[in-house]
């Protein structure tokens, strides 16, 4: 029961912290609620871009690995024979 408190918790302070960022990233860039124009939407699929890149970048810069090797996805989970090879 502890951990699904935990997991509720987290959840919901991850859900408030990205509402934050968000209404960051408006009042610093207004372009975002800006109307619909050629202009603008061109404005904001590259600030998009931009920050993709930038985000990428940093992960490379880091170091960020993942927990697990790519081989432990590839083995399979159920060791024993199937029914087929026996």
């Amino acid at each position: 029961m502890l951990v699904e408190a935990s997991n509720l918790t987290q959840t919901m302070l991850s859900w408030v912290s990205g509402c934050a960022v968000i209404d960051w990233v408006c009042a610093a860039l207004p372009v975002f609620y800006s109307d619909p124009l050629p202009a603008n939407m061109a404005a904001v699929g590259g600030l998009t871009v931009l920050f993709t890149i930038l985000c990428i970048v940093w992960l490379i810069a880091s170091g960020e690995r993942s927990a697990r090797r790519l081989g432990d996805y590839c083995r399979p989970l159920i060791r024993s024979r199937s029914w087929v090879d026996r």
